[in-house]
């Protein structure tokens, strides 16, 4: 079974929230139980769709995840959204 990016998310921002400290992806492999070579790319993934910055001391989570996990949906899931233009 591959690692669910939702997985990934919600440890990083967990752990950020306890540290206040961006995460390296060697501590989000553990948290998770998987290897860093696994985490890695789905780390690059979430900062692909806006999810996750990269910083030169690891990975946090942006307002835009954190909006995204409150609506408790899943990553995986179909969402639809309506776009307002301000």
């Amino acid at each position: 079974m591959s690692l669910s990016p939702h997985t990934v998310l919600v440890t990083l921002r967990d752990r950020y929230d306890a540290t206040e400290e961006p995460v390296a992806p060697d501590t989000v492999a553990d948290l998770c139980g998987e290897s860093p070579a696994d985490v890695i790319p789905v780390l690059r993934s979430l900062c692909g769709t806006e999810f996750v910055v990269e910083t030169d001391d690891g990975y946090r989570p942006t307002i835009t995840a954190r909006e995204f996990l409150r609506l408790n949906v899943e990553l995986e899931d179909v969402v639809a959204v309506d776009v307002v233009d301000g």
